[in-house]
């Protein structure tokens, strides 16, 4: 008789909190470093983490400092008891207030904070055009429904404060919409944490994201969305409770999707809500509190969770298959929309909207290429870098997941991480705003994998660990870990949100960042222009000179540079100032026609008109279609007595605009001189044949009539 050998299933080992403390805590200590670092070290490419640069060394050292000695053991443990001993006191005026109540009024609390601390410029992003674009009326179609409220408060705030700004109406919003993140996060917390810390750690995840900028007056599309993000995230928290339907759900994740089409990212992990979580809600809360019915008889209560947590296991061990048809089918939309945009926008000529795999010549800047990586781990690191680092974490050494929304989080999450992997942001990190919509996913979902790991190690104490602590210790520690996270996310965001707060240093930063931006000059097809311009909306004009003077020093070859400084300087009446720039830039590029045109202006107004003629003929054959430049050179050249010269710049000016008054005008006058009355007749009639009450040609009428008769 053969002996049967069964093989017994080996349970995969759990991550320790030895090992937690030699792999995840040495890598919290290199994160906190990394921001001395960029003090010194290149504060151009760790733009996410670079924060300390812009402040006095003293501060980033003190600050690097005091949030390293947390670290050391013992340190975190005494700070968590004096830290929970003030809280308590802090909370018992609140006890009876309620819940709702006192979020509320924490919520009101935080607005004068994102006030007192909001932007004070709006160079990152887009923020200065949708100044711009609000009076106008102006609305994007990725973005119609964020640009629509803001609209139509701005016209209803105009009506009644006629002082009222574009700018200040996207600020108020900003900071209302921080209020409602507060709650809304509060709510969240209260939720999802099963003790004091955990509802205090997935606060402090929330509010300390680097997406929490959005809040401080900034101007931008993305205030809004943020909020509507959180919401759609708490519903569905309360959806796979079992706490209410999957309407609201879905109603705020439509929402999302009018405040701006990138929220399609998050289709997968809906989806995966849709089939998945209502098909057997969990009732041991793992990670909400449990549904039991207070009014329903113990043995009921128990034979029902028993049938839930059957039908929860059973859920649990695969997709079913209509989910992973409505998986693979809204990633197949995802991507056909993805390649739909690309496509549009490239026959518009307005860049590469998907990276190419490897960069080709006429763009070095692929999906792979160092430049891209790095941008890539910056932008992580700017929104969550605790989030991101627990994230990788516990899904390197965890796989074995129970919560469903902790499932729901990992759909979103992976759908986010590819599209900030494989589109083009041609603002650089300029554009973090724009990739700023999963940071409430990537903070929730790493936070959440700890608590869960956390709660574990404080209640389970396995005798086969090596670890010679007993339980109580263990729930020490997991405490000394949470405000450790705690205190390193403000170490991380506070300086963040300050750089942002303050003239000097935010335009430093905004220098820094966008002047060494890797990126191939987009649209405008020149760096230094685009930054220029955003500089001189925020009416910085003193540092878009010298912004201007620094690139002649680096490029001395580039004849736009001269050209943009000199066109300043004659906005500015200082003409003498303005030749010998403009004299740089034909001596580097003599067919430069911009220079010479505005030479000849320069020249037209100080009188010298030889010289104003001598420049304007230079860039004649590549302006003999601007009507601007034809009536400078027609106008000159009628004062020097080259008439014919003069006549067919008037009559090309009517070619292409035929009821030009000015080109009639400077005809007539041509005419005048010529002798020729009959044709400039005929020009003064022609101009009060549409403008009939135009002075001007009724006077030269009149005069040319009474000389014709003597």
């Amino acid at each position: 008789m053969k002996k049967i050998v069964t093989k017994t299933k080996v349970p995969k080992r759990e991550i320790s909190g030895k090992l937690f403390v030699r792999v995840f805590l040495p890598w919290t200590a290199i994160l906190i470093l990394s921001h001395l670092l960029t003090m010194y070290i290149a504060p151009t490419y760790m733009w996410g983490v670079h924060f300390y640069h812009f402040f006095p060394d003293w501060i980033g050292w003190i600050l690097t400092l005091v949030t390293l000695t947390i670290l050391i053991p013992g340190v975190a443990e005494y700070l968590y008891e004096k830290f929970e001993a003030l809280a308590k006191k802090i909370k018992k005026p609140f006890v009876g207030w309620g819940e709702n109540k006192t979020f509320l009024i924490l919520s009101f609390l935080s607005l004068p904070i994102f006030w007192i601390f909001r932007t004070r410029f709006h160079l990152l992003g887009d923020g200065y055009f949708r100044i711009i674009d609000l009076p106008k009326g102006k609305l994007h179609l990725q973005e119609w429904l964020d640009g629509f409220i803001h609209l139509v408060i701005y016209r209803v705030m105009t009506k009644l404060i006629p002082t009222w700004t574009p700018e200040l109406t996207y600020s108020i919003i900003s900071i209302l919409c921080g209020g409602v993140f507060v709650f809304l996060a509060l709510k969240l917390s209260s939720l999802l944490g099963k003790t004091d810390l955990g509802k205090v750690l997935v606060f402090f995840f929330l509010i300390s994201l680097g997406s929490i900028e959005l809040f401080f007056g900034y101007v931008e599309s993305y205030s809004i969305l943020q909020v509507v993000l959180l919401a759609y995230i708490y519903f569905a928290a309360l959806y796979l409770s079992g706490k209410t339907s999957i309407l609201p759900a879905l109603l705020f994740f439509v929402i999302s999707i009018g405040l701006h089409i990138t929220s399609l990212i998050f289709a997968p992990a809906f989806i995966y809500l849709l089939w998945v979580g209502g098909s057997g809600i969990r009732a041991d809360k793992i990670s909400t509190p449990g549904i039991k019915d207070a009014t329903a008889p113990p043995e009921s209560a128990r034979k029902r969770k028993v049938r839930l947590r059957k039908e929860s296991s059973k859920a649990r061990r695969k997709l079913s298959t209509p989910t992973l048809m409505g998986l693979i089918i809204s990633s197949i939309i995802i991507l056909f929309w993805v390649y739909g945009v690309a496509t549009s926008l490239e026959k518009t000529g307005k860049g590469i909207f998907i990276l190419p795999l490897k960069a080709p010549a006429s763009y070095p800047f692929g999906m792979f290429s160092l430049a891209h990586i790095s941008e890539f781990v910056n932008q992580l690191l700017l929104l969550s870098p605790l989030g991101i680092s627990l994230l990788i974490f516990f899904l390197f050494f965890r796989i074995k997941f129970k919560d469903r929304l902790i499932i729901f989080l990992i759909f979103a999450s992976f759908f986010a991480l590819i599209y900030l992997f494989v589109v083009n942001f041609t603002l650089g990190s300029a554009d973090w705003d724009l990739r700023s919509a999963p940071a409430p996913f990537f903070g929730l979902l790493g936070v959440l994998l700890f608590l869960r790991w956390g709660e574990k190690q404080s209640t389970v104490h396995s005798p086969q660990s090596t670890d010679p602590h007993p339980k109580v210790s263990a729930g020490k520690r997991v405490k000394a870990w949470g405000l450790v996270f705690i205190w390193f996310s403000l170490f991380h965001t506070i300086p963040w949100v300050l750089v942002n707060a303050h003239h000097q240093r935010s335009v430093e930063r905004y220098l820094l960042i966008q002047g060494n931006d890797p990126h191939p000059v987009d649209e405008t097809g020149y760096n230094t222009f685009k930054i220029a311009r955003i500089l001189k909306f925020a009416g910085l004009e003193q540092e878009v000179d010298e912004l201007y003077k620094n690139a002649i020093q680096k490029d001395p070859q580039n004849p736009l540079n001269y050209y943009n400084l000199a066109s300043r300087y004659y906005d500015r009446g200082k003409l003498d100032d303005a030749i010998p720039y403009l004299e740089s830039s034909l001596n580097v590029a003599p067919h430069y026609v911009r220079p010479n045109w505005l030479l000849g202006k320069i020249y037209q107004i100080k009188g010298d008109l030889d010289k104003a003629l001598f420049y304007l003929e230079h860039a004649l054959p590549w302006l003999k279609n601007n009507v601007g430049f034809l009536y400078d050179l027609g106008s000159i050249s009628l004062l020097k007595g080259k008439l014919d010269q003069a006549e067919k710049c008037a009559l090309r000016i009517l070619e292409l605009v035929p009821n030009d008054t000015k080109a009639y005008h400077l005809l007539g006058s041509i005419y005048m001189e010529k002798k020729n009355y009959e044709k400039a007749k005929k020009v003064w009639e022609n101009i009060l044949m549409f403008s009939p009450e135009d002075s001007v040609a009724i006077q030269n009428l009149r005069q040319l009539e009474e000389q014709m008769k003597e």
